[in-house]
């Protein structure tokens, strides 16, 4: 067993590490207490317990949820949101389900936006301009690497809070699946795919210094470069030198399903074999729905191409969700639920 730091290396002889990620059939669960903001309580839905929560997920047809997580709900709570992490991870161990442990950013902060942003914690926003531009000069120093904290560079931040928070507490449950770097990094200038390739490569290898599990990375949320689905700007986000990695895009900001042909191709070309994981899907652009027909198109070529996938989401934080705010079933839980009846049956 190999070991760094003092902390245990796991090996996937006996965890959910052993599922393909193309058999992966999940939803994105949202827990309060991993997806509190510091800027409010954005969050106003109740739930029942979460084995019932998980336990109706599993009974839906789905074998493993993605768990988006905000370093700065950590700061909100830091006790919260350790609970939460164990509550998850050891009800999905007892129903025999897998967790994608997703480092999650949405406008890169609550300090940029206050209804639904979220990510990196104020000590680390919080000197910016709590605007459009600010945000844009946080992601660039960010990639740079040019933020400190305490002494420490971002880049190792953001590390540390993965491995000291996330990977401490869950790593040896056989329920986890992997770890997600980083969701949606933002592009403004075309220069920042090279860069987020960076990030990806830094922070990919420290992971693996600590862990044999999965490393889940996205694919840039092009914001301002001209070019989408372009392959020389997109081939440069891979983890360069990283073992047992994932390739896991979102393509419903990006178009129909087709779309998956040119990601797929892209996980490829940067290592034949690579698995690919839809962190996220839903509606369908540029009607922005979703009916069963659309699910369907959705499932159909996920299964065909042999990708795993997570339908956004699972609780009511945006539209589209299976659940409404009263926790109560909506009509796409019956679209999900008659797709995987269509496509993946035994």
């Amino acid at each position: 067993m190999l070991q760094s730091q003092g902390q245990n290396l796991t090996t996937a002889a006996d965890d959910c590490t052993t599922l393909p990620v193309s058999q992966h059939k999940a939803v994105n669960f949202i827990d309060s207490r991993l997806m509190a903001i510091e800027a409010r309580n954005w969050l106003s839905f109740t739930t029942p317990s979460m084995y019932s929560r998980l336990n109706e997920i599993e009974s839906t047809g789905l074998n493993a949820v993605r768990v988006p997580m905000l370093w700065e709900a950590y700061i909100v709570n830091q006790t919260a949101f350790v609970s939460g992490l164990q509550e998850i991870s050891t009800t999905a161990d007892q129903l025999g389900m897998c967790v994608v442990y997703d480092f999650h950013q949405h406008h890169a902060g609550s300090h940029f936006d206050h209804w639904a942003g979220g990510g990196f914690p104020s000590f680390l926003t919080g000197s910016y301009s709590a605007t459009r531009n600010g945000e844009l000069a946080f992601w660039a120093n960010y990639y740079d690497n040019n933020i400190s904290y305490n002494g420490s560079k971002i880049w190792d931040l953001h590390f540390n809070f993965i491995r000291d928070v996330i990977i401490k507490h869950v790593d040896s449950h056989p329920s986890t699946a992997g770890y997600e770097i980083l969701n949606e990094p933002a592009v403004n200038d075309c220069n920042q795919f090279a860069k987020i390739g960076n990030v990806h490569t830094y922070i990919g290898n420290k992971i693996r210094s600590v862990t044999l599990k999965p490393i889940y990375f996205d694919r840039a949320e092009n914001h301002s470069c001209p070019y989408w689905n372009y392959e020389p700007y997109d081939m440069l986000l891979v983890p360069r030198g990283v073992s047992n990695i994932v390739f896991a895009p979102h393509i419903y900001t990006t178009g129909s399903p087709t779309t998956l042909t040119y990601l797929i191709s892209l996980s490829q070309k940067w290592q034949p074999g690579m698995p690919v994981f839809i962190g996220e899907w839903g509606q369908q652009p540029p009607n922005d729905v979703v009916t069963q027909d659309v699910v369907n198109t959705y499932l159909q070529a996920f299964k065909s191409n042999n990708v795993g996938w997570a339908y956004w989401s699972w609780d009511p934080i945006f539209t589209f969700a299976i659940k409404d705010q009263s926790y109560q079933d909506t009509i796409y839980k019956a679209y999900l639920q008659n797709g995987i009846n269509s496509f993946y049956r035994n």
